[in-house]
């Protein structure tokens, strides 16, 4: 179980408890690969809302406790973005294809 602190309490969840300690030992491809299975099986908005908000909060309250440090933020900023941005890219690319998309809008243009 991920090591709590005073600071919030972390809610029992075995998998963010093996995501973080992947990232405290050093696994960090391993680390970003789980991220990367995880949102592309339940898609953008449950793994934000179920996995990356939560992980966030929980990688927060290890190093506000002294158990990861600085570095292992830096890692977890950078696997997030990994993970996000071919997804987020994604749907931005549906998204303009569509006639309401404001890049698609030429109403005014001359």
């Amino acid at each position: 179980m991920a090591k709590s602190s005073s600071i919030g309490q972390d809610a029992p969840n075995a998998e963010l408890d093996l995501l973080l300690e992947l990232l405290r030992s050093g696994a960090y491809e391993e680390f970003r690969f789980s991220l990367l299975k995880r949102a592309t099986r339940d898609g953008l908005e449950r793994f934000v809302l179920d996995v990356a908000a939560p992980l966030s909060a929980r990688i927060g309250n290890a190093w506000a406790a002294g158990t990861l440090q600085v570095y292992h933020d830096h890692l977890f900023s950078d696997a997030i973005q990994v993970t996000l941005r071919p997804l987020s890219e994604a749907l931005c690319a549906r998204a303009c294809c569509s006639p309401r998309c404001p890049a698609n809008n030429t109403a005014g243009a001359s």
